[in-house]
């Protein structure tokens, strides 16, 4: 009786640890859009302050969110696009000093994980909405992130962004 007992004391424990990782724990999907919200915190342009600092500490926040030798290619950034986190975070500042204020939010994100769970695609419409530099405005374009897994935890390794609408 006593054996019986322990035996189905440690399913139910099995048994509630499985529920309790599905309900509670986080997923690769959740994980990429978490990545992906702090990229956008991180590259929203923020005028104003010590350029310099600014530099510094998006440099730091972009080497926690992409993977190593990262490469971003949009059309302001020409054939060769930026490459790693010193090109990227000076192409985002340089970007970002055309504005007075700007939001960037990211809206139809479809996340796409492979069979081996070690790379994702995701593509996403990024709508940026300013004002200054070129007068109040809207701006959508289509992204494409490819993501890796570098030591467990998800990277951005590759960015496309599409072309100026709107």
């Amino acid at each position: 009786m006593t054996s019986r007992r322990v035996l189905l004391g440690v399913g139910g424990l099995g048994a509630a640890l499985v529920i309790g990782a599905l309900v509670f724990g986080s997923n690769d999907e959740d994980e990429i859009r978490a990545l992906l919200d702090e990229l956008v915190i991180t590259l929203t342009p923020a005028p104003g302050g010590n350029p310099a600092f600014r530099a510094l500490d998006m440099k730091s926040k972009l080497g926690d969110l992409f993977a190593p030798g990262a490469k971003v290619e949009a059309p302001e950034l020409g054939d060769v696009g930026a490459r790693g986190v010193d090109e990227i975070a000076g192409a985002a500042l340089r970007y970002g000093e055309r504005f007075q204020s700007a939001k960037i939010t990211l809206t139809a994100l479809a996340i796409q994980i492979a069979p081996d769970g070690n790379t994702a695609t995701a593509t996403s419409k990024a709508v940026l909405e300013s004002t200054g530099g070129e007068g109040p405005g809207r701006q959508e374009r289509d992204v494409r992130f490819d993501l890796v897994k570098v030591d467990g935890d998800w990277r951005v390794a590759w960015i496309a962004v599409g072309a100026r609408r709107g």
